[in-house]
């Protein structure tokens, strides 16, 4: 009998094997207060498991908690909880996971501002007033402070960006009959003083450089690679199908890219969603909103018609490493050098941030009815059909995504998506488990903000939303920031910031979806350490 006996346990420890049970309770997630998700255990390894849920810190309720695949409830209050799975194999060798949940409120107040702010940094603000037709920039750099002036006749918009290093360019892509103008300060912005008028035929301490030909619109887009040592000025109408200059900050031309047939190029983004620890530049869309830039709310009627205008014109976007422009003459000609990679998606907007929390940068295409993500990095992707992830929304929109931006708006660490509408913010919350389909309207991780023009132009900084309402919705943790809120709004009337991405991971004990109320002092005190060193503007024509 006790040979037999033996023989059962053998038996029974070649059953389950000599593994050891490994739990895995799925990643991080960021629903909506009294929402219900489903977790997802099914990933963890063993024999014959059996499976254990709860919930080991904060609130909520669990439903099916003897299943790989229980329902998490959130409760009426934002905040987060911990939940716990253990796994049993039949030798009763235990392993257990958790995932965190994080749960928000499901609407949000606003406040206009009451400064108008057109760009902001750690070290930097920007900020207008127009009065008789004449537009004036305050501009301050490390305590240093500057104007620069012009008469809005010539220009309908202007473009504005400032590196960490003090370096400040000025876009005028209307000007001379549609023949941009930007100007490049000559030393640091902390050395400048007085006021500059580009109205002028010398502007001091300045660089100017001219576009090419009537119409070539130079400045309709600008932007600086990752070690700000090249500024990209771009000029749509430049040729037939655009163009890219380089310029090092001594305001030398350094290279060309020049677009090709099927591929204009109207925009530039950089980011590392070609290659891991390797910048590359994405050319493509005509984003109206800009995605790196800001607009004023008396420009939100007739940006929204520009983007109607140009929606159809470019569905590919090139990618090029820096390496392969460092391997040129000095010009890079998508008719002859072949781009790293292309996909052909048509775009409204387009954005780059890490919406699935693995370290890499993801393409965010952004259409009329859908929006697309392709998690990075790149893996032969070619069109729309190939996305990993796919939004829509059950609401018939014609400005859905006018505009996008990514940011960490619920403070998990992962990067959420904002898409801009006409009258609607659609938010998506990031996930390190995200799911390939989303219906915005009955996923318990998507939310709409609903006011009057809200979404023609969205921005983020740190985990506060711009509009072009000039209204501002945020993500507050009570622990840090409740006990300095005040009487005094924070805003931009009318401005957004952006920033591409937050890389900061907080875990908030309780988070609240309410308005910042604290003023712009308090908000930069407390968040200096993350805001993107550059910032650029983009402001539209006037309605």
């Amino acid at each position: 009998a006790e040979d037999e006996s033996d023989d059962s346990e053998d038996g029974e420890d070649d059953a389950c094997g000599s593994t050891l049970p490994q739990a895995n309770a799925g990643g991080d997630g960021t629903l909506k207060v009294e929402q219900s998700t489903t977790l997802d255990g099914s990933s963890s390894t063993g024999s014959s498991l059996t499976y254990a849920w709860s919930i080991s810190s904060g609130s909520g309720s669990l439903t099916n908690q003897t299943t790989s695949s229980p329902t998490f409830t959130a409760p009426s209050l934002a905040g987060s909880s911990v939940v716990s799975l253990t796994v049993t194999d039949c030798n009763n060798n235990t392993s257990t996971d958790t995932t965190t949940l994080y749960y928000v409120a499901s609407s949000a107040n606003s406040q206009a501002a009451d400064k108008e702010f057109v760009l902001v940094n750690d070290d930097s603000t920007v900020s207008e007033t127009v009065q008789n037709s004449q537009v004036t920039l305050t501009v301050t750099y490390q305590g240093n402070s500057f104007k620069v002036r012009f008469s809005e006749a010539i220009s309908e918009n202007y473009n504005v960006l400032m590196t960490s290093e003090g370096t400040f360019v000025i876009c005028l892509p209307q000007a001379s009959d549609t023949q941009g103008v930007c100007y490049i300060s000559s030393s640091s912005a902390s050395s400048l003083s007085g006021t500059y008028d580009l109205d002028a035929a010398l502007v001091s301490d300045f660089v100017r450089i001219s576009g090419a030909q009537s119409g070539d619109r130079l400045g309709e887009y600008m932007g600086v690679n990752s070690d700000e040592d090249e500024i990209y000025l771009v000029a749509p109408g430049s040729g037939a199908n655009g163009e890219a200059r380089i310029y090092d900050l001594n305001a030398n031309l350094i290279g060309i890219i020049l677009g090709k047939d099927g591929l204009s190029i109207c925009s530039v983004l950089f980011s590392n969603y070609l290659e891991v620890n390797a910048e590359s530049v994405s050319l493509g869309p005509c984003n109206i909103a800009q995605n790196e830039g800001l607009a004023q709310i008396n420009a939100a009627e007739s940006s929204l018609s520009l983007m109607k205008g140009v929606l159809e014109e470019t569905s590919l976007t090139a990618f090029v490493s820096s390496s392969s422009l460092d391997d040129g003459d000095g010009t890079f000609d998508l008719n002859d050098d072949d781009a790293d990679a292309e996909l052909n998606c048509t775009a409204r907007s387009t954005a780059f941030g890490d919406v699935n929390g693995d370290g890499n940068d993801d393409y965010l295409i952004c259409g009329t009815s859908l929006a697309y993500v392709f998690f990075g990095p790149y893996d032969d992707a070619d069109s729309c059909d190939d996305a990993d992830m796919v939004i829509s929304s059950t609401i018939s929109d014609d400005g859905f995504c006018s505009s996008v931006s990514l940011g960490d708006v619920t403070e998990d660490g992962v990067d959420d998506i904002v898409i801009g509408g006409t009258d609607k913010l659609y938010i998506i919350f990031g996930s390190t488990s995200p799911a390939a389909s989303i219906v915005i309207e009955t996923s318990p991780s998507a939310m709409t903000i609903e006011a009057s023009d809200v979404g023609v132009d969205v921005q983020i900084v740190d985990s506060i939303i711009y509009s072009s309402n000039g209204r501002i919705y945020s993500l507050q943790t009570l622990q840090e920031e409740e006990a300095d809120a005040g009487a005094n709004s924070l805003s931009a009337a009318g401005c957004q910031l952006d920033i591409s991405k937050n890389n900061r991971i907080i875990n908030p004990a309780y988070l609240l979806l309410l308005l910042s109320s604290m003023p712009l002092v308090a908000v930069l005190r407390k968040r200096k350490e993350i805001l993107s060193k550059v910032r650029v503007l983009r402001k539209p024509s006037r309605s």
